[in-house]
């Protein structure tokens, strides 16, 4: 049993896993048959989980999933959406991350592709790997006003650039696409290229159409170039969007009788 001066000096240092811990041990009777070596290895073991686990919900919270309660273990994997198990498995270990490979995720609206993207990036926060899930709309609009502010801009870049995952949703989803926009999209891309940093994009449009949405330009091809020839693509097919799919039973029938 810690002694009472010992449980007030865990508190300031934060460290009541360890208490809790230890009142566990004496509720349940255990401590009475461990070694001086092994309770103070239950009660490191415990510690060492509660941290684990406190800094894996940070690195979660922190990353501002479209869904954060994604995960890779509950893709649908219906055969009319034609997802490749095997590639999904590889994903799962993270070691594209080491690899600096890209992941292209191309869906038509409501076809899972924030789910996905949101669990791969959920499974990299649990590989304690830091995250940063950005729409493609903030992230262009934040750099074409801190492009008035050239150290802004720089520390923006540079942080992007140092991200061990960028994931960008909804990317190119815009009435029209500007050359500033291209060149701030450069940007990001190049440094990430260059600093081999994985970034995973969440489309509606096929890759093969992204240099027409890009201007037909030689930066737009530029953009294209680094990110393709670096990448996992992943369509997810189907005619089925994710909320029709997974709609209530009742809703289906109304739907039904209405029509």
């Amino acid at each position: 049993m810690l002694k009472q001066q010992t449980i007030e000096q865990l508190k300031k240092l934060k460290l009541t896993a360890i208490i809790e811990a230890a009142e566990a041990l004496e509720r349940s009777g255990q401590a009475k048959g461990l070694t001086a070596q092994e309770y103070v290895a239950i009660l490191i073991d415990n510690l060492y989980t509660v941290k684990m686990t406190e800094k894996i919900e940070r690195l979660i919270s922190g990353a501002h999933l479209e869904e954060p309660d994604a995960h890779l273990e509950d893709l649908c994997m219906d055969s009319d959406r034609e997802l490749d198990a095997g590639l999904i498995s590889r994903l799962a270990t993270g070691d594209y991350i080491s690899k600096g490979h890209n992941i292209i995720i191309q869906a038509a609206a409501g076809g899972g592709k924030s789910f996905m993207g949101s669990a791969l990036a959920n499974a990299a926060c649990r590989q304690f790997v830091k995250v940063e899930y950005l729409n493609y709309r903030d992230m262009v609009d934040e750099l074409l006003v801190l492009r008035t502010d050239p150290l802004k801009h720089k520390k923006k870049i540079t942080s992007l650039k140092r991200l061990p995952l960028l994931i960008v949703d909804d990317w190119l989803l815009s009435d029209s696409i500007t050359i500033q926009e291209v060149n701030e999209l450069l940007a990001v891309v190049d440094a990430r290229t260059r600093a081999k940093k994985p970034t995973i994009i969440c489309t509606q449009y096929l890759v093969d159409g992204w240099p027409v949405l890009l201007g037909n330009c030689p930066a737009g091809d530029s953009v294209v170039d680094r990110i393709k020839n670096n990448a996992y693509i992943i369509e997810i097919k189907g005619g089925i969007s994710m909320r029709e799919r997974f709609k209530d039973d009742d809703l289906k029938e109304s739907n039904h009788a209405v029509a």
